[in-house]
């Protein structure tokens, strides 16, 4: 895999790098050097080399940087779940999984159909829409500390839209399905993070799925995993797991200026 140079967090192990400014990451090597520990009451990984013997940060080593925005999922992390995969798939004709991958692979006149039934049913989650408990109190709390906010979301553009107007609630930033290259790709974080002005380093990308924590951690952001009761991620560790979208405020608030220096 190959990222902008620019985009990846200082101090991160590079395996080579080209001479059109990329680096490229072997799986293994991304996450050589790091050990994870609690902190604060939150998982996060640190470099071994910046943890005492007692599991403390040694001191002037873990200087984290200023956290200046935060990139939401949508589905699920905003919104409870509301979008029914396996009647999109009934309607289909197939299991095929993710839809949006299905239709990428293929034939043109079946990525037309297979999207339509997307949109359809997106349309009608968008419509139906709950936000998930402790949303508002958590966005006021944002726009106090002036954070930047972002939505990231594989949902189209038009249900976005459809949800942010039923739920009053507004996003400096977004990113959906026809702006790049879907999550787990970290093309959609590089394009908030043009677009905040805000480098990789200083975003913190929250959601539901590890597909958004695949795209953060490519992309050189924190990560968190908002977990739900039947769901048990075991492919990619977050830097923070969290049960309600309210502990976002205690990350920012509790969390990120213990780990600037004074």
């Amino acid at each position: 895999m190959s990222f902008p140079q620019n985009a990846l967090p200082q101090g991160y192990p590079l395996r080579q790098a080209d001479g059109k400014g990329l680096v490229t990451l072997s799986m293994e090597t991304q996450h050589h050097g790091f050990r994870a520990i609690a902190l604060n009451g939150f998982k996060m990984l640190v470099k071994s080399g910046e943890i005492n013997a007692d599991n403390s940060i040694k001191e002037g080593k873990r200087k984290f940087t200023m956290l200046r925005g935060i990139i939401f999922d949508m589905d699920g992390t905003i919104t409870k779940p509301k979008v029914d995969f396996a009647a999109i798939e009934r309607e289909i004709g197939a299991q095929v999984g993710f839809i949006i991958d299905y239709a990428e692979r293929s034939s043109p006149e079946e990525r037309t159909r297979a999207l339509s039934i997307l949109e359809r049913f997106e349309a009608q989650a968008a419509i139906e829409s709950e936000l998930n408990e402790g949303v508002l109190e958590m966005l006021e709390f944002l726009s106090k500390k002036k954070l930047k906010k972002a939505i990231l979301t594989r949902n189209s553009r038009k249900s976005v839209d459809t949800v942010l107007r039923k739920h009053n609630l507004h996003f400096e930033y977004i990113v959906s399905r026809e702006d790049a290259k879907p999550k787990p790709a970290p093309d959609p974080i590089f394009l908030l993070s043009k677009k905040m002005e805000i480098h990789t380093d200083h975003l913190l990308m929250v959601g539901d799925y590890k597909y958004d924590i695949m795209c953060g951690k490519a992309a050189g952001t924190r990560t968190v995993l908002l977990r739900y009761k039947e769901y048990v991620e075991t492919e990619v560790t977050p830097d923070f797991e969290i049960t309600s979208i309210l502990e976002v405020i205690e990350i920012v608030e509790r969390f990120q200026p213990k780990q600037i220096s004074v």
